[in-house]
């Protein structure tokens, strides 16, 4: 009896099983068939003047897609920012006081659901995307110089003063970047600005030390818009100590910069196969320029233009130009090192001024060494000593070979001392004052 039990057993498995399969296939056929997801619609579009940098801003009424930005080959210089499966009905607005650097914004419509963003630019600049939930930033970096920018200024007023360390800074590749991983011992305040001849993007961190010699590496890579970086301490104090991070870049891209307590990473986009060409879309609107509101005069008639004056061509024929050939100059100064300004000249008073006059039967007096300075500090870059002196109230960096003032050149320059030269031929030695950095 045992056996026939069994047999019976396993009969009723087999048969269940199908059963229970048709089952399954019958409850996924009723299912109902997920059709395309709804746009998302855009609910803002607005571009936000600054001192270092204009941001197009994008407010959306629920999550955006990842964004795909590039530049268009050719000119006048054209950024690109493709998004699916998003609609609008908002006009892009440009400030009157942008209208010289962003020259005018187009939106078309791209694919079934979608978007294309045409920002025209009057040069080809560094870009940043910032990406949330329901907002897209494009930063767009204007001013070739360093300027500290406000709100900067005011995060790390209200921040506790204390050193960071920069221990490491990694390199990895990623099908559509290269990125560059600082490794810090807590989260820092950052800013990047633009130089040119050549093109640079700098990013400085604040309130940290680099632990680690100074480091340069070359990208070997024809899709990256970097030739190499380099890292080094821009500054130990005055009013605060700062790592300076300088990518040579062959021209401006799209970038990002993302900090946070394990460290700081800043990465650079793949240029796109296809930004060579601008694809066929349907234009939606063109960008409108929101003007100051005007003033109120007495209205002058305006003279309507002829047909000659609207069919002007411009003086400057930019295709006959010649720019000529050859490899860019290198840079004139090191970035590396704070840029100082000569001080006023003194007003020259001949009985003081005068060169020295040998009177028969006397002897030429040389003047005599009058210098006064005080010896704040140093730091080490590019494999020498910089020194940071006092003099005359201002505080300015020098190295071996520099003139502090007419007739006074620095001939030697240690951690703890640095010796001056005359116009008499005397030297001086400087001990160093107060903390070492």
């Amino acid at each position: 009896m045992r056996p026939e039990r069994w047999t019976l057993h396993v009969a009723q498995v087999r048969l269940a099983l199908p059963l229970s399969s048709a089952l399954c296939l019958l409850a996924a056929l009723a299912l109902p068939a997920e059709g395309p997801q709804p746009a998302v619609e855009i609910i803002k579009i607005q571009v936000q003047p600054g001192s270092l940098a204009a941001q197009f801003v994008l407010e959306a009424a629920g999550p955006l897609p990842a964004p795909k930005a590039y530049y268009l080959a050719g000119s006048p210089p054209t950024f690109v920012l493709d998004l699916n499966n998003v609609k609008t009905s908002e006009s892009p607005v440009v400030p009157s006081s942008e209208t010289l650097f962003i020259r005018d914004i187009q939106v078309q419509k791209s694919g079934l659901q979608g978007l294309r963003f045409l920002v025209r630019l009057d040069r080809r600049v560094p870009i940043r995307i910032q990406t949330e939930s329901r907002r897209t930033v494009v930063e767009f970096t204007k001013v070739p110089r360093y300027q500290m920018d406000a709100e900067t200024r005011a995060r790390l007023d209200r921040r506790p003063k204390g050193r960071i360390f920069l221990d490491k800074m990694d390199f990895s590749e990623a099908p559509d970047r290269v990125s560059f991983r600082a490794q810090l011992s807590g989260q820092a305040e950052v800013q990047a600005f633009s130089l040119e001849s050549p093109s640079r993007l700098v990013v400085d961190v604040y309130d940290t030390v680099l632990t680690v010699k100074d480091v340069l590496r070359t990208v070997d890579n024809p899709q990256i818009p970097v030739q190499k970086v380099r890292l080094a301490q821009f500054q130990m104090s005055d009013p605060r100590p700062i790592t300076r991070m300088v990518f040579d870049l062959k021209e401006p891209g799209v970038y990002s910069v993302d900090a946070d307590a394990r460290g700081l990473v800043v990465s650079f986009y793949k240029t796109m196969p296809g930004a060579a060409a601008e694809a066929e879309a349907t234009p939606v609107q063109p960008a409108t320029i929101q003007a100051p509101a005007p003033k109120k005069e007495t209205p002058k008639p305006v003279p309507v233009p002829t047909p000659a004056a609207k069919d002007a061509k411009p003086l400057i024929r930019r295709d006959l130009l010649n720019f000529g050939q050859g490899e860019i100059a290198p840079s004139r100064r090191d970035i590396f090192r704070p840029r100082t300004y000569p001080r006023p000249a003194a007003p020259q008073v001949p009985s003081v001024t005068a060169p020295a006059r040998k009177l028969p039967g006397t002897a030429v007096v040389q003047p005599a060494f009058t210098l006064s300075l005080v010896y704040v500090g140093s730091a080490r870059s590019a494999g020498k000593i910089i020194a940071l002196v006092l003099v005359d109230g201002q505080t300015t960096p020098v190295a071996e070979g520099d003139e502090i003032a007419p007739g006074y050149k620095v001939v030697r320059v240690t951690p703890d001392e640095i010796e001056v030269e005359g116009p008499n031929s005397e030297r001086k030695t400087f001990s160093r004052q107060g903390d070492r950095p």
